[in-house]
């Protein structure tokens, strides 16, 4: 008989997903998507998204990053799933 077995990890310690925030691919990707909310260009995206980053660690070196999406579509947190 063959086992099989399943991984879980909700603490994230065993596997770490990092995502490229300079890749312009993914910020085209991201605009494209979110034009339903707000019709951002990419580098319009990107800089909005890095500024707000910005403002936030300016107060805090560990950010809730959902509070920079709030501020770049300009939405309430009934608004924002997690």
């Amino acid at each position: 008989m063959e086992e099989k077995a399943v991984v879980f990890d909700i603490y994230g310690t065993m596997v770490d997903i990092n995502t490229d925030e300079e890749s312009d691919l993914f910020w085209q990707r991201f605009a494209k998507y979110t034009k339903r909310y707000h019709k951002f260009d990419w580098q319009e995206l990107k800089k909005l998204y890095k500024k707000y980053v910005d403002e936030l660690l300016l107060k805090d070196e560990e950010i809730e990053i959902i509070d920079a999406f709030k501020k770049m579509f300009n939405a309430d947190t009934k608004q924002i799933k997690k």
